[in-house]
């Protein structure tokens, strides 16, 4: 009876993280990894077994490495130097950061409007004549962002590839 209660109860937990799952992107899949770690950790808090303060330790570590790719905030600090050497993104039509898509018309072939396209420069690095370099500068910060993000993918594995079945033993 016990386990049956038990079964229950586990179906009550999950069934909001089942709910909001789907099979098309990779977050979905972390999120049940760290509802999973997480309930694994608290379980190892309890004194369960010998060292399991360690394991829980080493769950809530790779939890963390998890949730850290889940949010994706990579890039911010890399932007705030990058904001401080080039300037923030704004139109060049009319200075403002807004996304001004009447800036600048797309015309067709016989001269009519036939859409509004969107340009921003970094304010600093245009009046410096130095768009391109900021340009790259920017496109450096995504490529580094996701090598950290690997980084972690690949650190947290790592510790699940070493450790998943001594946590049990």
């Amino acid at each position: 009876m016990r386990q049956f209660l038990r079964g229950i109860k586990n179906l009550i937990d999950y069934a909001p993280l089942i709910w909001r799952d789907r099979d098309f992107d990779y977050g979905y899949l972390l999120e049940m990894l760290i509802f999973k770690l997480d309930r694994m950790a608290k379980w190892f808090d309890r004194g369960v077994s010998e060292d399991c303060e360690e394991r829980g330790a080493e769950m809530r570590e790779v939890r963390a490495l998890l949730e850290r790719v889940l949010e994706d905030n990579y890039c911010e600090t890399l932007y705030a130097t990058h904001e401080e050497a080039y300037g923030k993104l704004v139109c060049p039509s009319c200075g403002t950061r807004k996304l001004c898509c009447k800036c600048f018309p797309n015309y067709g072939k016989d001269g009519s409007v036939i859409g509004w396209g969107m340009r921003r420069v970094h304010e600093k690095a245009d009046a410096e004549g130095r768009e391109v370099e900021a340009r790259n500068a920017r496109l450096e910060i995504f490529y580094t962002a996701d090598r950290l993000k690997i980084v972690d993918v690949k650190d947290a594995f790592a510790i699940i590839g070493e450790r998943l079945l001594w946590w049990w033993d």
